[in-house]
């Protein structure tokens, strides 16, 4: 969800219509708050049979050297972890499938860099709690099977300076 005054959110499933104002969302047919419902942060949706580094039943999460990470990571099959480190993290899952990944907190960055689980990414629907320092290069870089939902929220890239090859071989940014 975009996190901007006079932002719309439809969810399909229940047929809520909210709207957001001065920092929280509304039910539209009540005008009752709802904020503490609304789930945000860099969701993503990875599918583990494609190819990667790890097994067809894993997915690397790509963490950045020398950024200071805390965050939750809930990884689309009922178990979770805290992330403190700045090494990369695998999820081993029963069996292979699509999985939806929720992570809130501190994440100053994922880099691909044309490596690693970049065509297990199939999907970004919100960038929120997501974060860059001064160079982002190869940030998503070769993650060309991902989709980019178009009206998600960005990443705060208030402090790049670089950003080469952020999304370069995206080729299904909507």
């Amino acid at each position: 969800l975009v996190d901007t005054n006079g932002a719309i959110a439809f969810d399909i499933d229940s047929g809520l219509i909210a709207y957001h104002k001065n920092g929280a969302w509304y039910k539209f047919s009540d005008n009752t708050d709802i904020s503490a419902g609304v789930i945000t942060g860099l969701m993503f949706s990875v599918k583990t049979d494609n190819v990667g580094t790890s097994s067809d039943t894993s997915f690397t999460l790509p963490l950045v050297t020398g950024q200071t990470y805390n965050f939750v990571v809930e990884w689309g099959d009922g178990s979770q972890d805290t992330i403190t480190s700045d090494t990369p993290v695998t999820h081993d899952y029963t069996s292979a499938g699509t999985y939806d990944i929720i992570i809130t907190g501190d994440c100053p960055g994922i880099i691909f860099n044309n490596g690693g689980d970049k065509e297990k990414l199939v999907e970004v629907t919100d960038m929120s709690d997501l974060s860059y320092g001064s160079d982002a290069t190869g940030a998503f870089l070769g993650c060309n099977k991902v989709l980019f939902e178009s009206g998600l929220t960005p990443p705060d890239t208030s402090a790049t300076t670089i950003f080469r090859w952020f999304f370069k071989d995206c080729d299904l940014m909507v």
